[in-house]
């Protein structure tokens, strides 16, 4: 596949544990795309994704204060989070499981997610409250998630799926 036959929704990037790899595995970095990304110069992509898998989907979910992360690309710079979902494998029962998007830039750690993502009797949810000064990012910034609570008997397999503007 070449970069000229991706799409936008081709372009995401999926981030398990400390490796971050391009959809296409033919490319060996973000910046081979070149300019363009689905015919289109990257600057004018609407939409792009990051994914952030915190636990494998055989792993029971834990509170964790510093998970997986996302480095930021450079073609990502400047980009505006517009949402993030959080998904687990199999649903937790009782109570609920929240996760928190941080941001640290150059050693200072700040939250994406004014309130937290909380997931219930479901295996995805949206509802988090994105801060608004802290939605651009910029090259290099490192995308975490945080699991404040877990349900009593905790759910399996939990990822994050950003999406940028």
């Amino acid at each position: 596949m070449s970069t000229e036959d991706l799409t936008p929704n081709d372009f995401e990037i999926i981030s398990q544990r400390d490796k971050v790899i391009p959809i296409d595995p033919t490319l060996d970095s973000l910046s081979d795309l070149g300019a363009k990304v689905g015919g289109e110069p990257v600057s004018e992509v609407s939409y792009v994704n990051g994914n952030i898998v915190v636990y494998e989907s055989s792993e029971s979910v834990a509170a964790v204060s510093e998970g997986a992360g996302l480095v930021v690309p450079a073609v990502f710079n400047k980009k505006i989070i517009t949402t993030v979902r959080a998904s687990v494998f199999t649903k937790g029962v009782t109570g609920t499981t929240t996760v928190v998007l941080k941001k640290n830039r150059g050693g200072v750690v700040t939250t994406v997610t004014s309130t937290g993502i909380t997931i219930g009797d479901e295996w995805t949810a949206e509802d988090g409250v994105l801060d608004t000064g802290e939605v651009e990012v910029l090259t290099g910034d490192l995308l975490y998630a945080t699991v404040t609570t877990v349900h009593t008997t905790a759910p399996k397999g939990l990822s994050i799926v950003i999406t940028f503007k």
